[in-house]
């Protein structure tokens, strides 16, 4: 077929083959934003026949900003170029495209229409959205709770951080001290469902046996000598949300006792008092210990061991993912940097 008129013009018949040929969707609507042709990817983007889209009206098929002809930017004599808006499709969801358009005009210069382009960029939103995530997901791996770190052996700790969080199960963290266990459990917590509820911190080696009850379970006025008033426990006290347990290597045998009955039951009593109470909390425990040791040693019972380490996670010292050193050095300059206003 020849394309070209004698004054070198193209055809009517190969502007159809044009058209039907373009990777973009074409439609052209009249002065009432009516569909009066469309193309094949046009039926391809929106999933219907040619005959179901022509004769009805653009806004029936496109999510924008025009709901009637005098709205229509074109016809307004404004430019519309690459403007998002989305393509309704059959038995699916929309279809994010760029949407560029342009008046026709007849012999003698007045609007008789419009020709508009659509081009699919859902796999691009698609890879805007994946890359969101993926930055999000580094920088929650570079430094997860004030966690510093970007060795492998650390990416693996905010992976087991990430699955905590989701799950309501008990943790157990180890390591040596200065590891920073506290620091994990606060990250597990502030990613987990319970963020809007309290983190109640105790260090169990802090107290004698004694006032480790009372500080956990509360106690009533009279329980004791000095116990002169009702006080609230840390488990109530922590109701919705997490307690943390440091060094809970320490605690007594009494204590593990209460520990194991509230991790089995979810309740516990006040010193003091007869009446059981229940608490929605979930409990992070740490230690520095070698708790299968103290078990060895019959200072630990193993039943409150496994109840406690449903998910471990064991942090590793320093002296062993040395390439954390410098992105520590550099989160320390900033931080004093910040803290004198200094460089």
């Amino acid at each position: 077929m020849n394309c070209l008129t004698p004054d070198n013009k193209l055809t009517e018949g190969c502007f159809e083959t044009i058209l039907e040929t373009m990777a973009e969707a074409v439609c052209v609507v009249d002065t009432e934003c009516i569909i009066r042709y469309c193309n094949r990817a046009m039926s391809a983007m929106s999933g219907l026949q040619a005959e179901q889209i022509i004769g009805r009206p653009c806004n029936e098929l496109m999510v924008c900003s025009c709901k009637s002809p005098e709205e229509c930017p074109i016809f307004k004599g404004e430019p519309l170029h690459n403007v998002e808006c989305d393509l309704k499709r059959r038995d699916r969801a929309p279809l994010p495209v760029l949407k560029s358009g342009a008046e026709i005009k007849d012999g003698d210069g007045a609007i008789s229409g419009a020709v508009e382009t659509l081009t699919d960029i859902s796999a691009l939103r698609r890879n805007e959205i994946r890359l969101a995530e993926l930055e999000a997901s580094i920088r929650r791996r570079s430094g997860a709770g004030g966690i510093i770190g970007s060795s492998h052996v650390m990416q693996q700790i905010f992976e087991l951080i990430e699955m905590a969080a989701a799950s309501q199960a008990t943790v157990l963290v180890t390591g040596e001290t200065g590891t920073g266990k506290e620091l994990v459990a606060q990250a597990i917590h502030d990613l987990s469902g319970r963020r809007k509820g309290p983190l109640i911190k105790i260090n169990c080696s802090a107290l004698p046996e004694s006032l480790l009850e009372s500080e956990l379970f509360g106690h009533v006025r009279g329980a004791f000598t000095g116990a002169v008033q009702d006080k609230t426990g840390r488990f109530e006290l922590a109701d919705g949300g997490t307690i943390f347990l440091d060094e809970i290597g320490d605690v007594s045998p009494l204590i593990q006792v209460k520990l194991l009955r509230f991790l089995q039951e979810r309740e516990f009593e006040r010193v003091g008092e007869s009446s059981t109470r229940k608490a929605d909390v979930r409990i992070i425990a740490a230690t520095n210990k070698h708790l299968l040791e103290e078990i060895r040693k019959g200072t630990f019972r193993d039943d409150l061991y496994y109840r406690l380490k449903v998910f471990p996670i064991h942090l590793p010292p320093l002296r062993e993912r040395k390439e954390d050193i410098g992105p520590l050095i550099n989160h320390f300059i900033a931080k004093f940097n910040r803290e004198t206003g200094k460089e």
